[in-house]
This record gives structure tokens, sequence and C-alpha cells, in this order.
């Protein structure tokens, strides 16, 4: 039976009320040390900016903390992104390194991770590692607040993990509207750029180059889906069924991936964990770590998934937070 948890609860469990992160010891960057702060510009204006900027960044990596920033609201989030689209010819010229990659048929492969990780790292813009570093600060602190929401719903993504958005046709409308609602607790509000934005750590130039390098991923995606529906290469799904999948699946894409690395987690150590649960659950965990011993990375995936689909919710529950925790 599908269980969504009241929204206003997840999220406040989830982290978007006020919240702090203290990211331990042992996940920190080295201290900061002998960082020198941006080089001048002609544009004092500009320079004072910047130096606002480097200032905030320079704060997350020496101390670690998070604090969840002052949010935008509608019309200021409308705002940025049309701030972004008139930044866009000025930043025409500027190579970067792009998302698309393309498979000896000319279809664009899927990434390994989220497009707003691989954006990040390839921003051209993004040359000062005090602000990388304190992006890298950002990027824990949302991961640990989707674990939280991932947690709650162990068994909803279970279910997505398993392929429910792969099966999903607007035929079966119910099934569809129950499907898009498991997908909503499991969406960021804010995606990367607009947290790096959000916390003062990035220019406008920075974030607008940020978008463009996603956007320009979404659009090759989106035309690339419906050519290859078209020309009946993707079974029998019909256009708008690979259009809805994807746009269930990308917004939520973040959050897939956490959940996967906990398993890898998990996978890694099994006995460990096993060793901490009642009896009769540790002998599950035996089980596994059995077959796992011998196994690929990607057959240890698919025995922790096994393992996890024979688990109560709860424990479930506590195989994720175990895992999350040995990260």
């Amino acid at each position: 039976m599908i269980r969504i948890a009241p929204i206003a609860f997840l999220l406040a469990a989830a982290g978007v009320a006020h919240a702090q992160i203290v990211v331990p010891p042992s996940q920190k960057e080295d201290g900061f040390k002998n960082v020198a702060p941006p080089q001048a510009t002609p544009d004092p204006k500009r320079q004072g900016m910047l130096i606002d900027r480097w200032n905030q960044a320079k704060a997350i990596v020496d101390s670690g903390v998070v604090d969840e920033p002052v949010r935008l609201d509608e019309a200021a989030n409308a705002a940025r992104l049309e701030r972004r689209k008139a930044l866009q010819a000025e930043l025409a010229d500027i190579e970067f390194e792009s998302l698309v990659e393309r498979d000896e048929n000319g279809r664009v492969l899927p990434l390994e991770r989220p497009k707003d990780y691989l954006a990040l790292e390839r921003n051209p813009l993004l040359a000062d590692e005090t602000v990388r570093r304190a992006a890298r600060e950002i990027l824990r602190h949302r991961q640990d607040r989707l674990m939280r929401a991932i947690v709650i719903n162990a068994d909803l993504m279970q279910m997505i993990d398993e392929g429910a958005i792969d099966r999903a046709t607007i035929s079966n409308r119910a099934a569809m509207d129950n499907l898009r609602q498991a997908c909503v607790v499991f969406m960021n509000t804010n995606s990367l750029g607009d947290d790096l934005d959000d916390y003062g750590i990035v220019d406008e130039r920075q974030d607008a180059m940020h978008w463009r390098i996603v956007a320009k991923y979404d659009e090759a995606a989106r035309r690339d889906l419906v050519d290859a529906a078209k020309s009946g290469e993707i079974g029998q799904a019909s256009a708008l069924d690979l259009m809805v999948r994807y746009h269930l699946r990308e917004p939520i894409g973040e959050s897939i991936m956490i959940y996967q690395d906990a398993l890898r987690i998990a996978g890694d150590h099994l006995v460990e964990i096993g060793e901490q649960r009642p009896p009769e659950i540790g002998q599950k965990y035996a089980e596994a770590a059995v077959r796992a011993s011998q196994a690929t990375s990607e057959q240890r995936l698919t025995i922790v998934r096994e393992l996890v689909h024979a688990l109560p919710f709860s424990e479930k529950q506590e195989l994720l937070r175990a895992a999350w925790a040995l990260r």
C-alpha cells in the first residue's frame, strides 16, 4: 500500500524550515589555508560584490556549518529565470564542456550523475576553489536533507527504484496520479544552481552559466527523446508517455542517486550493518553478504535491492540510515 507522509511534516523533516547541518569532521575539507580573495576588477561595485560572495563562501568552508538560506518567493524566482535568460547572449561565446554525449547512433547518453552536479564541475566561470569548496559543503547539506525525506518514505523510493516510472503510461491515469504524488515528496524545491545563488556564493554571470549548461542538456535530451519515440526505437511507448516519464524522473534524479548510493554503501558493509540488527534480520544480511562477497559492483547492488525488498518497512529505514552514516 502506498503511504505518503503529510507534506507539511515531510517538508519540516526534510529541512525546508530553518535548519542547521554541521558537517562531521571526517567529511570536511582541509581547513581554509592561504587562499587569496578574488583578483581586482575594473568595476569597484562588481569587485565589492565578488569580495562579499567570496567571504560568504569562506565562512561556509571554515565552519562546515550550512544554514538554510532565505528562499525566493515565486515572483523573485521568475525574475531570476528572466535574468538568466537575459545573460545568455553575453555568455554565448564562452566555451564549456557539454553534458551531452551521444552513442554510436547519435542518441543522447544518460548521465551517470545529476546534471546540476556535473554543471557545477564544468562551469568555466567557477574557477575560484573557495567557491567550489563552499559549493561542496552546500551539496552535502542538500543530500542530508533529501536523505531524510527518502528514509521517511523508504517504500516509495524503493518502488521508484524498482522501475515504477519506466512502467508509467498516461492510459492508466489513476496509477499515473499516484506515481506523481509519490515523486513529489522526493523533489527538491530548489535546484543546486538555485541553492548556490540563494546562499550568495556565485555572481549573476556564474549563475547564468550554470543554468546555461543544464538547459543545453535538457533541450538536447527532450528533443532526442521525442525523435527516438517517433522512430520506434523505444519499444511501444508513445512520445507522450516518454515525455511524462522524463518529467517525472528528472526532478527526483538527485534523490534516486542518493538512494542508490546508500544501497551501494550498504553492499560494502552488509556484515557490519547486519550485526547491529535483530537476529532474524541479521540473518538476512548474513545471507546477502555471502552472495555479495564474490559479486561485481552492479551484482552487489542487485543483491542489496533484493534484501531491501525482503525487509519490513522499519528495517528498510534502518538500512538507509546505517549506510548513510558510513559514507
